[in-house]
């Protein structure tokens, strides 16, 4: 879309604008002001303390906007960058949040949902949860309540709470003093394709992977249906928890871009600290020491 409209005349851009009440004076005449998509852009530069070496650290950036800002992103901040030879940044551009009826939103059309509001009512990870998995990076979605509250009553609380609920109360009764180290159950354990998630956020591919997280969960809740530990002596009953409660690390590095706060809960339970992909290795832990904690999310009725 940006290289078709090149192909159209290209217009002057107004340093300045008219002195208002509020805006930056501009330096050599305060009767004007800076206009907003002149300093406003290079805040990506001063705020990394340009030309430092924090810097070098952090660019070139990777900005991720709305598609009502991609020509002032692409065209003019990319102009200056290139005329002061600086590199260009990656620019990956998201959708519009419809209502639920398909309708931009708006407030003559008074379908306006408050993310504020919306945080009173809901985790404000089941509301990260739910965009991310509903809506494809790059296109516009639509949001529904109604949508929000079975997302969160199927996959938060039934597919994940529950797997952290079941496997936790399992390991704090049969093993008070903590599970070792064992052999891994590798049914379980080759069911998880690390690669394959890594590639899907490369790609910013977010929902599908979150998709792909989302169906190793679904099978661990069916290994234990199929396994049923609680039923296993205890040297057979500790390795398959083991390798349970190792996919619960992983998951919950995995799910840590998504739902933070979750993914931190259930490391505390774990007496694991979130880490970096890396680190999604079956057996990279000694011993588990178990805290169990509250539910993860509470279903709405």
């Amino acid at each position: 879309e940006i290289l078709k409209r090149l192909e159209q005349p290209l217009h002057d851009f107004c340093l300045t604008r008219e002195k208002i009440d509020w805006g930056i004076k501009f330096p050599l005449d305060n009767k004007f002001i800076v206009a907003i998509w002149i300093e406003a852009l290079i805040n990506y530069l001063t705020t990394l303390n340009y030309p430092s070496k924090k810097y070098k650290n952090f660019w070139p950036g990777l900005h991720i906007i709305g598609k009502d800002i991609k020509w002032h992103h692409a065209i003019l901040w990319g102009s200056w960058l290139l005329a002061s030879n600086i590199t260009l940044p990656r620019i990956y551009v998201h959708g519009f949040v419809r209502s639920s009826s398909g309708e931009k939103m708006s407030k003559s059309l008074g379908n306006v949902i408050d993310p504020l509001e919306l945080s009173k009512k809901y985790p404000i990870d089941s509301i990260r949860y739910f965009l991310i998995r509903e809506i494809n990076f790059g296109q516009d979605g639509d949001f529904s309540e109604d949508s929000l509250k079975s997302r969160l009553n199927n996959e938060l609380a039934n597919d994940l709470g529950n797997l952290v609920s079941r496997i936790l109360t399992l390991a704090e009764k049969n093993f008070k003093n903590g599970i070792n180290k064992s052999k891994i159950d590798d049914k379980l354990a080759k069911k998880l394709d690390i690669g394959k998630i890594d590639s899907l956020m490369e790609n910013l591919q977010l929902n599908d992977a979150l998709n792909e997280i989302w169906k190793f969960i679904k099978e661990c809740n069916k290994h234990i249906n199929e396994e049923r530990p609680w039923e296993m002596e205890k040297k057979k009953l500790e390795m398959h928890l083991y390798t349970l409660l190792e996919s619960l690390r992983i998951i919950s590095i995995l799910l840590y871009p998504f739902i933070p706060d979750t993914s931190n809960k259930i490391s505390i339970q774990l007496s694991t600290e979130i880490t970096l992909l890396k680190d999604c290795k079956f057996g990279k832990i000694t011993n588990y020491k178990i805290k169990k904690g509250p539910i993860l999310f509470s279903k709405i009725q």
